[in-house]
């Protein structure tokens, strides 16, 4: 917000983390305004090449472990 507020930037993208957290903006919406979970790692889009679509690696992974 500042960033974009100060007019150093027209806009920031959010793709990589929506992928790891669909609800992330609702989620700043309602206060928690802790950051994302996702660490910009690519590994979301490496599913795309093997057919399997764009989704989080690192999550399915943890969810697999559990």
């Amino acid at each position: 917000e500042e960033v974009v507020a100060a007019g150093l930037a027209d806009c920031v993208s959010l793709s990589r983390p929506l992928i790891r957290e669909p609800g992330l903006v609702r989620r700043w919406r309602a206060g928690d305004r802790r950051k994302s979970a996702c660490g910009s790692c690519n590994e979301c889009f490496g599913g795309a090449a093997d057919g399997g679509g764009v989704r989080c690696m690192v999550a399915e992974r943890a969810r697999a472990r559990r």
